[in-house]
């Protein structure tokens, strides 16, 4: 059976955060394979169905948007979901805890590695976004 399919199952059975998490996962490796369009939809699926969730989960669920929108070469849609995941981060009220949690570091990651390796220029444009030039 494909991991597609059993991603499918798996959301029968868990909650609304476990749902957003498992589409997350299901965009990060549509992303990875190569399918950048699919790896949006699944990631903006993933943000449409939390709108009650807390800073930290918006951030993660927009970083995710971010790195899909990167994967698609769609520069201005990556950066804006990055701006989104910044400001969301700034409002998280509590430190990271757990491993799984979306902390500044996973944003780091996003914003100079993955989204901004494919949504602003390669790997300068990734180097630049680290550094913050």
């Amino acid at each position: 059976m494909p991991s597609s399919h059993r991603y499918v199952k798996y959301l029968k059975y868990v909650t609304y955060l476990a749902y957003c998490t498992t589409l997350c996962g299901m965009s990060v490796q549509a992303a990875d394979l190569g399918h950048g369009p699919q790896a949006l939809r699944l990631a903006d699926a993933a943000a449409a169905a939390s709108p009650q969730a807390g800073p930290r989960m918006r951030a993660f669920l927009a970083g995710r948007q971010a790195y899909a929108a990167g994967r698609t070469g769609d520069r201005r849609t990556a950066l804006t979901h990055l701006k989104d995941a910044e400001v969301a981060m700034e409002k998280a009220e509590s430190p990271a805890g757990l491993s799984g949690r979306y902390d500044p570091a996973a944003l780091a990651d996003h914003r100079s590695g993955r989204a901004g390796r494919r949504g602003s220029g390669g790997t300068l444009g990734a180097v630049r976004a680290a550094r913050g030039v």
